[in-house]
């Protein structure tokens, strides 16, 4: 029950928001965590901790991000990489994410802003931009390269996005800002009770 719940109430804030001059996407923030302690031998550890968590897109009925594929390296390769960026049935994506603390932030595009977009999404499905590092290109630096390019944020170096948007937290205020500013909607989930969440 919980599940078809959740998928009406991002099927209807897409529908409805559809109908006016521009269409919508979803920014999804995870929030950092932990097991608590008396759940240590049942949760698992996540990359990141507290300060861990991932942005992902929604585009329509599907989500698009930035992952690590095996060992996150310590700096960035050039060949053989370890990541990709993948795209998602959001039905698959409700039902992984059911016990997650997120918060998802709805973005009016223009019709320029949401072409630019595919074209975005399926270049970087299509040929890898970038390696996933500790030190390097992560889920939140890679989001906000994405919306730079959408002209929401400033363009910056590789180096200043990896230094700006260390971890999501960091992309996640700015966004907030923004929906603050522009009235945007901002949908919440709260996670499970077995796990200590990031503020």
């Amino acid at each position: 029950m919980k599940f078809l719940f959740l998928f009406f109430i991002f099927f209807f804030v897409t529908h409805v928001s559809a109908q006016g001059d521009s269409e919508v996407v979803k920014v999804h923030f995870f929030y950092g965590s932990k097991p608590k302690k008396n759940f240590r031998d049942v949760e698992k550890k996540r990359f990141g901790g507290l300060h861990g968590g991932h942005v992902s897109v929604q585009i329509g009925d599907s989500v698009f991000s930035f992952k690590f594929i095996g060992k996150v390296r310590v700096f960035g390769a050039k060949k053989n990489l370890h990541h990709h960026w993948i795209t998602q049935a959001m039905s698959a994506w409700i039902q992984d994410t059911i016990n997650n603390k997120y918060a998802s932030i709805v973005i009016p595009l223009s019709y320029d802003q949401f072409a630019k977009l595919k074209s975005i999404q399926q270049s970087y499905c299509g040929k890898d931009p970038y390696d996933y590092a500790f030190l390097g290109m992560r889920c939140a630096a890679a989001v906000y390269d994405v919306f730079s390019q959408l002209e929401f944020f400033k363009p910056r170096s590789r180096l200043g996005m990896i230094r700006s948007n260390f971890y999501p937290k960091m992309l996640r205020k700015r966004f907030l800002k923004l929906a603050s500013n522009k009235k945007w909607v901002v949908l919440k989930h709260d996670g499970s009770e077995r796990r200590k969440w990031e503020r």
